[in-house]
């Protein structure tokens, strides 16, 4: 893995600190993607000068053929994919879906609640009609994307009443983990990060 590589290999190409980041970020972009970064692999990555100018990590042109493959299947494949779900599956039950290409581009499709066991009929219809084109993962959850979106919203909409009483430096929507993340700081000291 990454930490186990020496570190002097990354700060090899200068002394400078942004070096070192900008280094280390070629390393560890590959975890984006799913890609090893094994101390062997990007040993022999460097040695043979791979480097993806596209992506800004070391990648060999074999692996960046088959990311782009895995794209280009995403970006045909899923506006139908997501097309179909919500026509099995509607609204009440589909709460949206994401890509997680750390795991080789598995698709996450997000059912609320209650609703995942009676419906496995369907799901083995779109396993069986993109299962070959893309990995497919169905998961239960709570929130769906616009839930969230709306509670993100009355944030934004309300952030001069809340700044009142305390500082919001940041909110995020999480769908993956069905959650929002609100930091704040106490005179200018970061002091706390929650979540819903």
């Amino acid at each position: 893995s990454v930490s186990s590589l020496d570190q002097t290999d990354i700060l090899n190409s200068s002394n400078d600190s942004t070096a070192m980041v900008t280094e280390s970020s070629k390393i560890h972009g590959r975890e984006i993607y799913g890609l090893s970064t094994e101390t062997s692999v990007i040993k022999s990555l460097k040695t043979e000068n791979y480097y993806s100018k596209k992506y800004g990590i070391y990648m060999s042109p074999n692996e960046e053929a088959k990311l782009e493959e895995r794209f280009a299947i995403q970006d045909k494949v899923v506006p139908k994919l997501k097309d179909d779900v919500l026509a099995m599956y509607g609204r009440d039950a589909f709460l949206g879906m994401y890509i997680d290409q750390k795991n080789g581009g598995v698709v996450n499709i997000a059912l609320r609640k209650g609703t995942h066991t009676p419906l496995i009929k369907s799901e083995n219809l779109i396993a069986t009609k993109y299962g070959s084109d893309l990995p497919i993962n169905f998961y239960e959850a709570k929130y769906s994307e616009s839930d969230l979106d709306r509670i993100m919203d009355d944030i934004n909409n309300n952030i001069d009443i809340l700044s009142k009483q305390i500082n919001i430096q940041y909110a995020n929507v999480d769908f993956i983990n069905q959650k929002i993340t609100v930091g704040i700081k106490d005179n200018g000291t970061p002091i706390a990060e929650a979540s819903k």
